[in-house]
């Protein structure tokens, strides 16, 4: 069997998963590499996809997996993560019953056990993995990461996902609530967490509101990350958890303590100046991009016809995307880097590059600030163009 036939099987089997999960009432959502989703995955959250657009999104090339959207929108499903074998290894031996009756998957790393349950948010567990809820993804089988290594289910599913208590089945430790009106420490004499003179920030935690943990990818972990992670952040809570300003003073400072080590400005009241701006100019959920959502619209509507002055079915896709992002703001800067790019068209970062620099010199749109980048060559901005080529006629 040649390598094309191979990959017709995988995707075949994608596609038949995906189909079987759907038909269970889940809400599936298609992988690429690194475990990201395909495009933007937000309205996953609330509303399931039909099998149309499944096989829309297993058809596409750059697709090697899928996941399932835990919470309501799949009927109450949750998922407690163990990253360490023996972990499982010792809940298993004390749960025997349980561990015979959960759906569970064998990940590359350890092991996924499947309930119904109520589980608000993600909870971090220690160093053994998370307990994971409502507004999370988990990959399922026949995912392969990366590295070419299968998930598969080692106690496959069954007719139905049964329910339980995770504090009771031992999945998760007893949350332990917090003083009523316990006030949280300052981060400084004078700024974050001093009442002021309006009492701005002062914060409190009240009985049973645990905070969900911070993702991991959102920590700022190197030199140079420090911008981009603030907005990925601001999102987060802004979006993801839906959290005013004043609200996240208290998440601000769990992340702030967590990165500050790599952070272009250590100061905690700098910091929350840094992420006040980032929150307020946020206009997009972590995880969507008007990119993507642009591109999926270019690839089911006509181009326009200056786009067809170039050969190149990627050229042409390339500035029908610059052409469908200036019509969603008319004469407005779009934020699009050479990845980005690359990834959307399906080619090289650096032949994206040169293609925007080519319709740079043919005026059909300008550079308005090129991209910089941070410590070690990492990505910090992107670069931001501005559409002239007038109404997308060709002259």
């Amino acid at each position: 069997m040649n390598n094309n036939e191979n990959e017709s099987t995988s995707k075949n089997e994608l596609l038949e998963a995906a189909l079987d999960y759907c038909r269970r009432g889940w809400s599936i959502i298609p992988i690429v590499r690194n475990k990201k989703p395909l495009g933007a995955w937000r309205n996953y959250q609330s509303v399931r996809a039909d099998e149309a657009t499944i096989r829309e999104w297993f058809a596409k090339p750059r697709v090697r997996g899928l996941a399932v959207v835990l919470g309501k929108v799949s009927g109450g499903l949750a998922c407690r993560d163990f990253d360490e074998v023996a972990a499982y290894e010792r809940w298993a031996a004390e749960h025997p019953d349980d561990a015979k009756r959960l759906p569970t998957v064998r990940t590359p790393r350890a092991y996924h056990v499947y309930f119904r349950g109520d589980v608000p948010a993600t909870r971090k567990i220690g160093t053994e993995g998370e307990l994971r809820g409502e507004r999370a993804y988990v990959i399922l089988p026949p995912s392969v990461n990366d590295s070419g290594v299968l998930y598969e289910w080692l106690v496959p599913l069954g007719s139905s996902i049964p329910e339980a208590d995770p504090v009771q089945i031992g999945l998760a430790p007893e949350i332990k609530q917090q003083p009523q009106h316990q006030p949280l420490p300052a981060i400084s004499n004078q700024g974050i967490g001093d009442s002021g003179p309006q009492g701005r920030h002062t914060e409190t935690l009240r009985v049973g509101s645990e905070k969900p943990v911070i993702p991991d990818e959102l920590i700022v972990r190197g030199s140079g990350e420090h911008d981009a992670k603030t907005m990925d952040f601001a999102r987060f809570l802004k979006y993801d958890l839906m959290l005013g300003l004043d609200a996240s003073l208290p998440y601000f400072r769990d992340w702030h303590e967590q990165g500050k080590r790599y952070m272009s400005e250590p100061d905690p009241e700098l910091g929350w100046f840094k992420f006040e701006r980032a929150y307020l100019s946020a206009r997009i959920p972590r995880g969507s991009s008007p990119a993507r959502e642009a591109m999926e619209r270019v690839r089911k509507g006509p181009q326009p016809a200056i786009a067809m002055q170039y050969d190149s079915p990627k050229t042409r896709l390339l500035v029908a995307l610059l052409y469908e992002l200036d019509k969603r703001a008319p004469g407005k800067v779009i934020v699009l880097s050479s990845h980005l790019a690359g990834d959307l068209i399906e080619t090289d970062q650096k032949i994206a590059y040169d293609a925007l620099w080519k319709l740079v010199r043919d005026g059909v749109i300008e550079n308005v600030t090129r991209g910089k980048q941070g410590h070690g060559g990492r990505p910090n901005t992107a670069s931001r163009w501005r559409w002239i080529g007038g109404d997308g006629a060709t002259t």
